[in-house]
């Protein structure tokens, strides 16, 4: 998110842009960034699940797994299990 853009500001933009593209890997870790910040990390995991099997360009194996290791961290955050 840039700064000085609100967090509702922030998912507006990020909701538009998914309704083009709703696998793209940026886009979907932004939108789970942004909804953790927003205080909603429930809804906010569906987005990194996104990210994780999402298209990226780039070193995509780098990216997905990043994404991974920032959803392991959220639940960890939030005291729950691995999800199988």
């Amino acid at each position: 998110m840039r700064a000085g853009k609100s967090v509702g500001e922030a998912r507006a933009t990020l909701t538009r842009l998914l309704s083009r593209a709703e696998t793209d890997g940026a886009w979907n870790i932004a939108m789970a960034r942004t909804l953790v910040r927003a205080g909603d990390p429930t809804v906010a995991k569906s987005y990194y699940h996104r990210a994780v099997y999402g298209g990226w360009r780039g070193d995509t194996a780098a990216l997905r797994m990043r994404a991974r290791m920032e959803l392991i961290a959220l639940m960890a955050q939030r005291g729950e299990s691995p999800e199988r």
